[in-house]
């Protein structure tokens, strides 16, 4: 996955180098404080995009309108937050953090995913048993949030041939929590 996530850099960068690729690039800290590998659904995510770009095609991710449109529940505020456990998260941006265009689209759709999963989850925050209507709600607003952030997505595969609509709900798919798909 990291020869090919190079290989779609140096089509925009030609002095990219692997070591340029942060060192934990594809793992994450698990919920008991443990580095793990990335899902598999999420490396054939990456390995996807990158191929994508290496064809010459492009990936955009459009989150203008994604702070009034999802914004950010209470039980992520750990996110981009330096003062956590105080104040509030907030979005990443991960093209001022200086990665090329395409991986910083696929990067924030991964995080408007994550953003939607916890949206939904925030209903059973602090011991809240939620009802049965409050469930119905949220389940139709995650399929909404998930619709919308699809929408937002738009590419093509080649340079030519336009990124088609079953192929960027496959990509958000991909994304989901196993349990939520």
């Amino acid at each position: 996955m990291k020869a090919n996530v190079v290989a779609a850099i140096q089509t925009v960068n030609p002095d990219f180098v692997a070591d340029m690729l942060p060192p934990d690039m594809g793992t994450y800290w698990d919920m008991n404080g443990n580095m793990v590998n990335w899902p598999i659904p999420q490396v054939v995510a990456v390995n996807w995009v990158a191929s994508v770009i290496t064809a010459g095609g492009d990936l955009s991710y459009d989150r203008s309108t994604m702070d009034a449109d999802l914004p950010v529940p209470s039980n992520m505020n750990w996110l981009n937050n330096p003062d956590y456990p105080s104040g509030t998260g907030s979005r990443n941006d991960y093209v001022e953090m200086g990665m090329p265009a395409f991986f910083a689209a696929f990067m924030g759709m991964q995080e408007d995913v994550q953003i939607a999963e916890n949206t939904r989850w925030s209903l059973w925050s602090e011991g809240q048993q939620p009802t049965k209507e409050q469930e119905k709600a949220a389940g139709l607003a995650y399929h909404n949030n998930i619709n919308l952030i699809i929408s937002k997505l738009s590419g093509t595969m080649d340079g030519t041939t336009a990124i088609s609509d079953e192929v960027k709900e496959a990509l958000v798919k991909m994304m989901e929590h196993p349990s939520l798909n």
